[in-house]
């Protein structure tokens, strides 16, 4: 099935005809872009065609957000019902006495084409529906009064249990996967073909049943219809449970779905902007004093010890001409070395080995010693230019100087206590900034404050509830698997209360063939499930890694024997539901889903509402290269502007045969207008 026209009329947003031409799908570009606004008619686009092919559904009827447990009748859901819905009928041409919409698909197959389209004629209250049905290979076309026949014909192709595995929201994909799985596993054993047989093999048993009834006599037979009769009741108490836990899990939805639209109103509003930018901004502000501490504390550890050499630059550079000088001096170094023989000399004269044989006395040393020091001294000279110098030895110039000069020369080290000082200014300055936003930040409205703790009040009250219903909803779910174990042990009764007795051969016989017919056919269904679970094992372990590349956690993805999924780690261990992020939740029900479509090899085109959902950004980019261009034969992706940006549209680009862009400025007019979401951007 490959979609060449959508015609939506006077359904939703959509007012008057709007026609999607889908016309012109390849293997290299299989991919349709209807974009727009939020609110501009994506998801009403999604709705029409689950409305075309189910009708209306429960999970359209849930969609409807109303009071929680006040899901719309299906006759409230297309008339509407006072103000909490107003119907499916476009609000304008209702104003305007219109009373026709409806919704009308053409498509090409194997066998040919076909037309099939589903409009209502809505009067006050009440409405016709009528249905049309042709195609090429049809002896003649179809309408309301052959219902039937058109069920049969839509189901051969698309069965009402394969919509939400085909047109679906990507931000509610994980939970359409989490949903309620005894549910889940029959419409996937149904995609997958292996529903039928267990249709035969239940057929077989009743027919077994009733072969092994025929032979008994009235006293078992008493008996026997005793036990079917509470297993006919605990049947009854399953179904019944099972119809409370999909009404809760409805529920459920529901109060998400309101959680979600207070959560979008409390966002909207300037109290919670107000709230959201206090804590940025307090943030920012503890940033910029922790700088500010960090700053201050080089700062402090640096500058006492060499702020006057940074201060007085000049006076470094003349002081250093200076030292360099009394180094360089000859008369200096003349002086010096007098000074230092007038210290030494005596000394390894008089004092120092080997004496002369006639020992001077200790006051001749003296005398000698002090004539000696002085005449040495007497040579010392002071050059005039050195005169206003501090008087320093040449050894402690040559230290001051080796230390002047480490500043003289690295202007690296002034220009970074310059940085610091400036930076430090910098982050002053952005602090006062930020505390004047903080001061004006808190002038809103009593009445906007009021709307918003009203808000949040409300949302509490919901969230309350949505605990309170999963709370109900583990227990039914117990309560049901209590009443499958004892299903299960009245079966086993029955069994042997059917065997008890002896047959008559001919019935004994009957009895064989049935039982082992029906052994041949769930043999058959093991088998067939366990190659279809591999199927899918496979297909799902090659894509996973494909989408989710920012981490291994998940090592490997199993499928049980039920269609149940298990993610295991690279030692083999099972990783807990509540260990995953939603976003990889998201890529792994996608992954799923891309397996389930694979594995079925079904030939149904994708519709898929908010495409990208709340993945990442590196995982938006794997799932437009990876996920979509090879998704299906035809995908037609409903994105908004933002979520589809030119970047990612130019990675999309080259799969992408057509393109439609919704406009809807009033909210009620949704139009198809057919041209490129981003003109600027080409294709690589």
């Amino acid at each position: 099935m490959i979609f060449e026209e959508i015609i939506i009329n006077n359904l939703f947003t959509y007012y008057g005809e709007q026609r999607f031409d889908l016309r012109g799908s390849t293997s290299e570009a299989n991919i349709a872009l209807i974009s727009g606004r939020n609110g501009y008619g994506k998801t009403n686009f999604l709705n029409s065609i689950k409305l075309l092919f189910g009708g209306v559904t429960d999970s359209l009827r849930s969609s409807v957000h109303r009071v929680p447990g006040r899901k719309p009748s299906p006759n409230q859901y297309v008339v509407g019902v006072g103000t909490d819905w107003l119907g499916i009928m476009n609000t304008h041409a209702r104003a305007n006495d219109e009373n026709l919409c409806g919704v009308q698909a053409n498509w090409v197959e194997e066998a040919g084409k076909v037309s099939f389209s589903r409009y209502w004629i809505i009067k006050d209250q009440h409405f016709d529906m009528k249905l049309h049905l042709e195609a090429d290979f049809l002896q003649k076309s179809l309408n309301e009064k052959d219902e039937e026949d058109i069920r049969r014909f839509i189901d051969e192709r698309l069965p009402q249990s394969y919509i939400p595995f085909f047109f679906f929201d990507g931000e509610q994909i994980q939970e359409m996967v989490e949903a309620n799985w005894n549910i889940q596993q029959q419409h996937m054993e149904r995609l997958l073909n292996i529903s039928p047989i267990d249709i035969l093999i239940r057929q077989l048993g009743s027919v077994v049943n009733d072969w092994k009834r025929e032979a008994l006599d009235q006293t078992e037979k008493a008996e026997l219809i005793r036990l079917e009769n509470e297993l006919s009741e605990l049947n009854a108490q399953a179904n019944a449970k099972n119809q409370i836990i999909d009404d809760t899990y409805s529920e459920i939805l529901e109060i998400e779905q309101q959680i979600n639209s207070i959560n979008r109103k409390i966002e909207g509003m300037r109290a919670f902007r107000n709230q959201a930018d206090q804590v940025r901004l307090r943030q920012t502000m503890l940033e910029h004093e922790n700088s500010i501490q960090r700053l201050q504390e080089k700062i402090a550890e640096i500058l006492p010890r060499d702020v006057h050499l940074y201060a007085n630059f000049s006076l470094l550079e003349r002081s250093v001409e200076a030292l360099k000088q009394v180094i360089e001096n000859e008369n200096n170094i003349q002086s010096e070395l007098l000074v230092k023989l007038s210290k030494t000399l005596p000394i390894q004269v008089f004092d120092m080995p080997p004496y002369p044989q006639e020992k001077l006395t200790a006051k001749q040393v003296g005398f000698y010693k002090e004539r000696l020091n002085n005449t040495l001294l007497s040579y010392k000279t002071t050059p005039e230019h050195l005169d206003n110098l501090l008087k320093l030895d040449t050894d402690r110039s040559t230290k001051i100087l080796d230390l002047f000069e480490i500043y003289i020369h690295s202007k690296a080290l002034i220009a970074e206590r310059a940085e610091d000082l400036e930076e430090l200014r910098r982050i002053n300055t952005k602090l006062k900034h930020v505390n004047e936003q903080l001061e004006s930040i808190n002038t809103f409205s009593a009445e906007e404050q009021s709307l918003y703790e009203n808000s949040v009040k409300e949302k509490e009250q919901m969230e309350r509830e949505l605990t309170d219903k999963k709370s109900d909803l583990k227990k039914w779910q117990s309560d049901l698997k209590a009443l499958f174990t004892e299903i299960e042990r009245k079966d086993k009764q029955i069994e042997i209360q059917q065997d008890r007795y002896e047959h008559s051969q001919q019935a004994r016989k009957k009895v064989d063939r049935a039982i082992l017919l029906r052994s041949l056919f769930s043999d058959y269904k093991n088998e067939l499930k366990k190659q279809k679970r591999k199927d899918i094992e496979e297909a799902i372990n090659r894509y996973f890694p494909l989408l989710m590349t920012s981490h291994d956690m998940i090592n490997k993805i199993e499928i049980g024997d039920d269609f149940e999924i298990t993610y295991k780690d690279v030692r083999g261990k099972s990783i807990g539901m509540g260990s995953l992020s939603s976003g990889m939740k998201q890529l792994a029900a996608t992954s799923l889903l891309w397996a389930l479509k694979k594995a079925s090899g079904k030939k149904i085109p994708l519709i898929i509402d908010t495409p990208l959902a709340r993945i990442d950004l590196i995982h938006q980019e794997n799932l437009l290269k990876h996920y979509y261009p090879n998704a299906g034969e035809q995908v037609i992706i409903l994105p908004t502007d933002s979520e589809l940006d030119e970047r990612k549209y130019k990675i999309l680009k080259p799969h992408i045969y057509q393109e439609y862009v919704l406009i809807n400025h009033s909210g009620f007019k949704a139009k198809a207008v057919k041209k490129k979401m981003h003109s600027k951007v080409r294709a690589k």
